[in-house]
Order: structure tokens, then sequence, then C-alpha cells
């Protein structure tokens, strides 16, 4: 059994990968490029077709099955890779990592998840949260291999394109005429650095997306059409791949060569639109989940983007002259290390004297904005093989040498051990064992992963259908269960607010804003904010007065709001925990609006929000029956409420939304209240494990 699961991982890798090869060589048969410019193409349009069925309800495993003996059924040639004898032991070394079943965060979460949950469906989700609109060509592709041979096959298949990397190295090398051995020692930095290493024999989309930004450079001047496609498809990948974009097209114009340029958009195009019109379709933003601003919608929230920037641009803490060393040889602190040897990029700039180096730091310069815009080490990883060129381009051939072999074995798993910081997201020990199917894959995973052990304790404490709120990160391959991110989606921010605004029940937490006129006959309120602050602006609810008495909210009311229109309604619905707000820094001429359809009766209203809002300045207006708008008054006082219990409330409004469980770490504030308030918040505790807690709502 265990030789057969080996065997359908091996062939769930090979299969896809074979297919890519033989559309790319039937459809491009009569092209003159080399054979691994045709998989690329290959592979695009393969997961462009497999998108198509997805859209149809028809990727299910037996559909793969079928793709594969008609994909496979032309004749095609043998790729030939000439090795060099370090990139084949490397190789061959990080097979064994390639091998054993998925311990990586990111393709737990999301990059194996979301095609094993279409495998099982048919379809691609709907739900419209931070994953499941993103681009997700390469996922595509993971879901033909996983119809085979289950995760690892997907693992294996990102392998090859990061194997296949290789050999467009040495074609750029070639194109540009650069000495034999810069090719081998440029690849030799490239394959060894630790988070190029790590994420190529992952379940992850960047060695891939390093692979076809490479093929559309080189197909750009012959083969217009095939580099599009290839460069689409890097978006495909990751949203991030549009970046190549607009150079190419630039490239074309400074040539004065329309054709071609036609040419390239048009297949661009092709790989781009379809996940284009799939976000626009599900949320209204062809780029959700990102830039919300130019495309508001009710599903992405502005201010959390904004925040979602600001960190990735810095992981917290990590200031621009620190990230050199923690780029290349500590690792912790950027998720990754490119290793020691990329220490030399500052000789690259010697390469500047001949034309060749400049190409090449042209090129790197051109996706350094993807590193600025996310600092982790994984996303240098499009420039590596341009800057690993070009630092060799500079360089007497036996020290480039030298200093390839000494980054391949500086950079091997145990010798890392000894150098860099113990937490860098790196291969760690030698799975030979998981590998060859000698240990199973549980007892690997037991061991290997605590989010494995997280989604057994999850699938038996919770029913097939539960919804659960993941204020943990679950790793949803291993949890089959439907989970709302607390922070990746407005629905799943909104729970969580919920949350947060109950946990403080003393005095002061909520203030009362009141605001007076004399009787007037309004066909409409507005309230105008007139501050700028950093910060969104919010109203917890409003209640209208005519004298004493309290104007009930009625169904006919049409409510409206600039920014944030879609939660409006939030504002009346007589629940403190859910408020409306404009989800973006408050600006000057933000409003809140209240139509009654008709004249009504009004003497003031009273606005509770939390505290860091009772100085707010804003004015009532007033539309009269002739449809004019008139100042009314500004709020005259500010006063804090009674501390009040809200947690009950909260439990129940959670478990309205349609969330049966939380997920919750141990070292949360918010998990501790639940521990030792579960009565309070109308919850159970239905399950501890791995530093989590999971709660039932009553």
């Amino acid at each position: 059994m265990e030789l057969l699961t080996l065997l359908l991982i091996i062939l769930g890798g090979l299969v896809p990968a074979a297919a890519s090869w033989s559309v790319g060589h039937l459809l491009l048969r009569r092209q003159q490029m080399s054979g691994v410019l045709k998989f690329a193409a290959g592979a695009a349009l393969l997961s462009t077709l497999i998108f198509l069925l997805a859209q149809a309800g028809l990727a299910e495993r037996y559909t793969f099955y079928g793709l594969a003996l008609l994909a496979l059924a032309p004749t095609y040639k043998e790729l030939k890779i000439q090795w060099r004898t370090p990139l084949t032991a490397l190789a061959l070394l990080y097979l064994v990592y390639v091998l054993p079943p998925e311990i990586q965060a990111d393709a737990m979460h999301y990059h194996l998840a979301i095609p094993q949950q279409m495998l099982e469906t048919g379809f691609l989700s709907d739900h419209p949260g931070f994953y499941e609109v993103l681009p997700q060509g390469l996922e595509m592709l993971f879901a033909f291999a996983m119809a085979i041979g289950g995760p690892p096959a997907a693992k294996l298949l990102h392998f090859i394109f990061f194997l296949a990397t290789l050999p467009l190295i040495y074609a750029l090398a070639v194109r540009l005429e650069l000495p034999e051995w810069c090719a081998p020692t440029a690849s030799l930095l490239y394959f060894a650095a630790p988070v190029c290493a790590i994420s190529g024999t992952s379940g992850y989309n960047d060695a891939a997306e390093v692979f076809f930004l490479l093929a559309a450079v080189l197909l750009a001047e012959e083969f217009p059409l095939i580099a599009g496609l290839a460069a689409g498809f890097c978006y495909a990948i990751k949203i991030s791949g549009l970046i190549i974009i607009p150079p190419a097209l630039l490239f074309y114009v400074w040539r004065r060569d329309w054709i071609k340029l036609c040419w390239f958009a048009a297949g661009a195009s092709l790989m781009i639109a379809p996940w284009m019109i799939r976000a626009f379709v599900l949320t209204g933003n062809p780029m959700a989940p990102l830039f919300n601003r130019f495309f508001p919608n009710p599903y992405f929230y502005i201010f959390s983007e904004q925040n979602m920037s600001r960190w990735l641009r810095t992981y917290g803490t990590v200031k621009l002259w620190e990230t050199p060393l923690e780029v290349t040889i500590r690792g912790a602190r950027l998720e990754g290390l490119i290793g020691p040897a990329f220490l030399a990029i500052p000789i690259a700039f010697l390469a500047m004297k001949q034309r060749a180096g400049r190409i090449l730091l042209t090129f790197a310069a051109l996706l350094l904005p993807l590193w600025l815009m996310n600092v982790g080490a994984r996303f240098l990883m499009p420039a590596l093989p341009f800057i690993a060129l070009a630092i060799v381009l500079v360089l007497p051939k036996r020290i480039a040498w030298t200093l390839a072999i000494a980054q391949a074995i500086l950079c091997l798993p145990p010798v890392l051990n000894f150098w860099t910081d113990e937490h860098a997201w790196r291969l760690r020990g030698f799975p030979i064992a998981a590998a060859l199917r000698l240990e199973s894959d549980e007892d690997y995973l037991k061991t290997a992963s605590p989010d494995y052990n997280i989604g057994r304790a999850v699938n038996k404490a919770t029913p097939p259908d539960a919804r659960i709120l993941d204020m943990a990160g679950l790793p949803t391959l291993y949890t089959s269960r439907e989970a709302v991110s607390a922070s990746l989606s407005a629905e799943g921010y909104r729970l969580n607010e919920v949350i947060h605004a109950a946990m403080n029940t003393s005095k002061g937490v909520l203030y009362e804003l009141t605001a007076s006129w004399p009787q007037t006959q309004v066909r409409a309120l507005r309230i105008v904010q007139h501050d700028a602050h950093p910060h969104p602006w919010s109203m917890n609810e409003i209640q209208l007065l005519n004298g004493e008495t309290a104007i009930a909210p009625e169904s006919s009311w049409e409510l409206d709001a600039s920014p944030n229109a879609w939660e409006a309604p939030r504002a009346l619905d007589r629940n403190l925990l859910t408020p409306w707000s404009t989800r973006e820094a408050a600006q000057d001429g933000m409003y809140f609006q209240i139509n009654f359809g008709k004249l009504i009766p009004t003497t003031g209203l009273v606005v509770t929000s939390l505290a860091s809002e009772r100085s707010m300045n804003a004015e009532i207006q007033s539309q009269d029956g002739n449809g004019e708008w008139h100042k009314l008054t500004v709020f005259a006082s500010a006063t804090p409420r009674e501390g009040v219990n809200l947690r009950p409330t909260a439990g129940k409004s959670i478990k309205k939304a349609g969330v049966q469980f939380i997920a919750v770490p141990f070292t949360d504030e918010i998990g501790r209240s639940f521990k030792e308030n579960t009565s309070d918040w109308n919850m159970d505790l239905a399950a501890e494990v791995e530093g989590l807690y999971l709660f039932h709502l009553r």
C-alpha cells in the first residue's frame, strides 16, 4: 500500500507536467522554440481549461483522469536538461522534502485547500473570502495533481516548475552571451537559497511564478503571443505577477512594434481576464481582494487592506537598514532567507559596465517593487535569477564557482542549524522515512505538524456542516469544515468586532452623544463628519427622538452612507455590538443619512459610540418637504454609559450569523476570557489541542 501511495504521488506530479508539455508541443509544434518554453505555454493553457471546467462544476477527479488521457495522447519529445553535479545532488536532496505530506502554513491554509475543496464539489468556491477570490492559476494544476496523488503530488508538480527554471536561466545567459560558466553558478546561487528551497518543495506558488516570468522574458522578442500567455499567467498565479505586464508593453512601444504589442496584450488578456471577471462577479472588484479604494465593495475593507499593506512593508518592526542581514543570513523576522552569497549584491552594480549587466539589473530593478510591497524573503525570488547572473558576471570564474559551492554547502538543511536563526523559515530535518512511506502519513504529520493535530481535533469535535469563526488560522487542508477568517474577510472582521466590543464591560467604553433642536418636520436627516483623522468613523447605534419619545425605526426608511452604505442598517438594528463604520480613515464630508419617505416630527437624536468618538466634530442636517437641506445643530454633550455585560448578546449575535464554533489560541486574551466565562459568552469548550481552544456556541 505504501509503495502504491508513493507511485500515485509521483504520477500525480508528473502527469500534469507531462500533459502541459504535451499540450504545448501539440499547439506549438511548428514554432522554433525550446521545449521548456512550450511547456510553459501548455501549462498556462491547461490551467485555463481547468478553470473553465471548474466554472461548469466539472472539476472532479474522474474529469482529470480523462483529461490526462486526452492531453497525453499526442507524441512529445523528452525534456533534456544538462544538470551540473551540484544541482543534481541538490535536486535529489530536495525530493526528500517534496514527497512527504504537506506541513507548510500557506499551503495548508489555501494553496492546497482550495483545489481539494474543488475536487470534492466540482466547483471553485464562490465564497468571497480573501484567499477564495485570489487568482488561482497554479491551484488549477494542483487540482490535477491532487486528483491522482493527493497533496504531495501538488508539491511535486511545483517542484518540477522549480527545476524547470534552471534551463531558463541557462537560456537567458546564452541569450545575453554570458560566459558559459555564468549559468550554472547563478543557477546554484538561486537553487540553493533556503527560501527558494522550502517554497519550491512545498505547495506554494513562488517558484512557479519565477518560472513563468523568465519564460515571458525569453519569449518576448520572437513570440509575443506566447510571451503574453506566460506573463498573464504570472498574474493568474499571484496578483503581484501583474508587475511584468507594463514593462513588457513599454518595451514594444519603445520599439514601435505595434503588431507584437497587440499579440502580447491578447495573450496576457487571455490569462488575466478569467480571474478578473470571476473576482468582479463575486465582489464587484476585478482586483479583489486588493485595490478596494478604487472598487468599493461590501466584502473587503479599505482600512483592513491599508493595515495589511503597512504591516507587509515592515513585517511589524523590521527597519529598512536591518533587511540586508535579515533577508540573507538571519531569516526569522522576514520569513526566510536567501543565503549569505547574496550579501555580494553590491558588487553586482559593477555589471553596469556591460550591456548584459545593465539588462539584468534593469529586470531586477523592475521586480524590486514586489519585495518593497512585501519584504518577506520569498518575494525576492522573482529578482534572484537576474541578481545572481549579475553577481557572477563580474566575478572571475574560480571565485564565482567558489561562491556558488559555498552557498550550496552553507544552505544545506543540517548546516543551516549552525549559523542561522532557529526560527527561520527553512527546510528542517531529513524526512526520508516519510518520503519513502516507511513511516505512515498520519504518524509523520502527528509529529511534524501541530496544525494536523488541530485539524483532526476540529473534525472530531464538530459536525460536517459546522461553520467556524477562525481566530487561530486553522489548517483548512486538514480541516474539512467551513472556516470564516476573523481577519481576511468583511464578515469575519465584523464577527471579530462583536467579540472585541463585548470584552470590556466597564463604564466609559461607550458614550452617548446627544443633539437636540426645536421640533421640526423633516423628510431626511444626515450626520456629516467634519473631522479628518487616521481612524475610521463609527456609530454603534442611532436613536431618534420626538420630545421624550423614542422613534422606532421603520422598514420603509431608506438608509445611505458615504462611504460603506452597505452596512448602514447596522446603526439602527438596536444592537450595540454591530456598529456602522466608514471602514477607512475619517474625512471631512463623510456622512450617514436616513430618508423617512415622508415628513415626521423630530426633536433630537442620541448616537451611541465608542469612547474614541466622544469629541466627534459632526453636524446634523435636515431635509425639508421641498427637498432643501439645512443645518439643524451639532452634538452638544457626550456622556459615558454605565457598564453593561454584552457577552451573552455577542454569543447570540455570532450564532445568528450562522457560526456555531469559534477557534481561538490559548495565549489570546479573548481565548482566556471565553475559557473563564463560558456561561457569560453563552458557549461551551468543545476541544483543546495544540495551543488552541474550540468553543461551541449554545
